[in-house]
This record gives structure tokens, C-alpha cells and sequence, in this order.
């Protein structure tokens, strides 16, 4: 006999008897019950959790999208300031030339 026949014969199906199968199924139809009473408290604090971490997602990202709207207004603040200020340099220019005459 080859390894083969060997392993094929070893991992072969074999009924484990009854007395097995009653002890494996009386503890099957225990362990529901006892999960029974867990589940509901259990999914009832799986759904507070995924609520507060989605809450907290939402806040972040509306924070972020403010923060993102105040950059955009400075910036664009700036950039009115940085055009009236090169105005009001050159009405100074003009006017300090007209002084000199030139």
C-alpha cells in the first residue's frame, strides 16, 4: 500500500456514532439559548457604537469642508487686499512723480 491509499484511507468519512451526534447536538441547542439572551443587548451596543463613530465621521468632515470655505475666503481676501494695496502704491507713485514734475 502506497502513501496515498494510505492517506485516502485515514481522512475517509466515518460516522462517529450516535451517542456523538446526541452530545454534539444537545450542546448545539444549549448554546443558542445562552447566546439568545447576549444578542440583543449586544447588537443594541454595535448600533450605539457605529452611531457615535458615524456622528463623529460627519462632524469631522463638515469641519473639514468649513475649514476648507474659511481658506478659500482668506485667500481670496487677500488677494483683494494685495490688488487694492498695488493700486493705492501706484496712485502714490503717480502722484510723488506729478510732485517731481516728471
Amino acid at each position: 500500500m502506497n502513501i496515498e491509499d494510505s492517506l485516502r484511507d485515514a481522512l475517509r468519512p466515518q460516522d462517529p456514532g450516535a451517542q456523538f451526534t446526541a452530545r454534539v447536538m444537545s450542546a448545539v441547542g444549549a448554546a443558542p439559548r445562552r447566546r439568545a439572551r447576549l444578542q440583543l443587548p449586544m447588537a443594541l451596543a454595535a448600533s450605539v457604537v457605529a452611531t457615535a463613530v458615524g456622528l463623529g465621521l460627519l462632524h469631522s468632515q463638515a469641519e473639514q469642508r468649513r475649514g476648507e470655505v474659511a481658506r478659500q475666503q482668506l485667500v481670496l481676501a487677500l488677494e483683494i487686499t494685495s490688488e487694492k494695496l498695488n493700486q493705492v502704491q501706484q496712485r502714490l507713485v503717480r502722484a510723488g512723480n506729478e510732485e517731481n514734475g516728471t
